[in-house]
């Protein structure tokens, strides 16, 4: 142990607030050892992972386009079938293809519904799309309550 002699005093060190110096500045906010190793990682994850994302979300340019702005038109439906190459709440859901008009020009879209009051081919629907994009479309979910 250090005898009291060889201690600094209090009146030697700076009063708060105290600026670092350029290398503390540099040794706090490098990314060296561990934080480089996982920025790295982190960056290489993201790359991976981010045409895996796309192909998940692939209707999610679609959706977050008609939440942001969207219009609702009536539409027709053309189709329905069931896909059984999926199933939700072990149900098929059905694909269901429809024709609407925005400003007097023909449309065509498919969505897939899970109520089955869309099935019925030439019935009316409620369609809404992108303001900007009218060819982003689907049939308006049925509202609850």
């Amino acid at each position: 142990m250090r005898p009291a002699s060889d201690l600094p005093s209090l009146n030697a060190v700076p009063a708060a607030p105290r600026s670092p110096s350029p290398l503390a500045r540099e040794l706090v906010y490098s990314y060296s050892g561990r934080r480089g190793i996982r920025l790295l990682l982190g960056l290489a994850l993201l790359v991976m992972g981010l045409p895996f994302a796309g192909l998940i979300c692939w209707d999610l340019r679609r959706d977050l386009a008609i939440d942001l702005s969207g219009e609702t038109v009536q539409g027709t439906v053309l189709a329905a079938l069931k896909d059984t190459s999926a199933m939700i709440d072990r149900e098929h859901p059905t694909l269901v293809r429809f024709r609407y008009s925005v400003d007097g020009k023909p449309y065509e879209g498919e969505t897939t519904v899970r109520h089955p009051e869309f099935e019925k081919v030439g019935s009316r629907v409620t369609v809404e799309h992108a303001s900007g994009i009218p060819g982003f479309a689907r049939i308006r979910r049925r509202q609850e309550g």
